[in-house]
């Protein structure tokens, strides 16, 4: 068995020397091992940075897409708010404010009621049979009949 320690303290004192050759060891180990370790959050950092802008990029692309779409949206219930009060379709209205798209759709129902309705042509005789040319009706035939005398 080995004997109690002695009251200052039961370890032997280091070798300076020794010990600081390990020490350095240790250190310069540490050294390379953290510049080693900063090298790799480096590259994980720079990746991370091109992943943060390539999906910053496409949620702006995404968002840009999604408010087009809306306003499309807002413009189309506009327009056919209008056609519903103007009996004016869809299609003919132009605009891109609620104010515009309801001043174009009366000015369209302005100028329709102005304008004459089409008519269709009248027919003398709706219940008769119609005209049908003969051969007489042709010039060059009349010529040829006045030459040749034929019939």
């Amino acid at each position: 068995m080995d004997a109690p320690p002695a009251e200052g303290g039961g370890e032997q004192p280091p070798d300076p020397e020794t010990n600081e050759t390990q020490k350095q060891v240790d250190w310069e180990a540490k050294y390379h091992e953290a510049v080693k370790r900063s090298h790799d959050l480096e590259g994980q950092m720079k990746a991370s940075g091109e992943t943060v802008d390539k999906l910053t990029h496409r949620a702006e692309t995404a968002e840009k897409a999604l408010d087009d779409l809306k306003t499309a949206q807002q413009r189309l219930d506009w327009k056919n708010a209008a056609a519903k009060a103007t009996g004016i379709p869809v299609d003919l209205i132009r605009g891109d404010s609620e104010e515009e798209i309801n001043a174009h759709a009366e000015a369209l129902k302005t100028y329709l009621s102005t304008v004459s309705k089409p008519t269709a042509p009248a027919v003398p005789n709706p219940s008769g049979t119609p005209k049908t040319k003969t051969g007489n009706d042709n010039p060059n035939m009349l010529l040829l009949k006045q030459l040749f005398g034929t019939n």
